[in-house]
């Protein structure tokens, strides 16, 4: 028995929701008046084309972060001491960054990859080598200046203790000859004269360090004159 007729001639109610003969107008059950005309077939619904099925592309595949491998402490150690070398302390600083440097080369090369840092390794090794032989030049160049300047330094020095011992004889023997005329109520010939004199105004002829003998200039009163002219406390 063929039933298809019998379900085309069947409609579903739209608000109670139950088949019923399309040859009624309204709904058996609920009154609510049909969709289809009375005695009309329902029309098959027209074939869909059929709709290809949906390709979603997956994600790609999330990359992992490569870690990096660590520095190695002592090429860290030898770039900062080598810095430091040329700020602070030349000599001690820069001795250890070369030490540290060659080291850090040596342990980033055998770790075979597990150990970075060698251009901070060559480069706390150059700037240490670098510090260290701006240290030795500027330590050369302070001993030649101090070795040609401590000469003139020590010249000066010399003449200028020299010129204050002649003039503190000048004045000495200015002091002589005044005792010696209150005493004699004369000036003295010379210098042999103060000396040998009862009264000995002088214990002994005085010289120039620098210069030796003074020349006895008479007058009222007598002096005595270095043969350098600075030296002289009279004109």
């Amino acid at each position: 028995m063929n039933n298809t007729g019998g379900q085309d001639n069947r409609v579903n109610c739209s608000k109670c929701q139950r088949d019923y003969n399309s040859s009624n107008a309204f709904c058996p059950y609920c009154g609510e008046k049909s969709a289809r005309e009375p005695g009309t077939q329902a029309t098959a619904p027209a074939a869909q084309p059929p709709v290809p099925p949906s390709y979603v592309q997956p994600p790609p595949p999330q990359m992992m972060p490569q870690r990096l491998a660590p520095s190695s402490g002592k090429a860290v150690a030898s770039l900062v001491l080598a810095l430091a070398g040329l700020l602070v302390f030349p000599i001690v600083c820069s001795v250890l960054a070369i030490i540290f440097g060659r080291q850090a080369k040596r342990e980033i090369l055998v770790s075979e990859g597990r150990l970075r840092g060698k251009e901070m390794a060559d480069a706390g090794f150059i700037i240490g080598i670098v510090g260290l032989a701006l240290y030795l030049v500027l330590t050369v160049v302070i001993i030649v200046v101090a070795i040609s300047v401590t000469p003139h330094v020590y010249n000066n020095s010399r003449a200028n203790a020299q010129k204050r011992t002649c003039m503190a004889n000048q004045r000495t023997v200015d002091g002589a000859v005044q005792v010696f005329y209150a005493e004699t109520e004369r000036y003295p010939e010379n210098l042999q004269e103060m000396v040998e004199s009862e009264f000995k105004v002088l214990k002994s002829i005085p010289t120039c360090p620098a210069e030796g003998a003074y020349t006895w200039v008479p007058g009222d009163p007598p002096y005595i004159k270095c043969k350098d002219p600075s030296h002289n406390l009279n004109p």
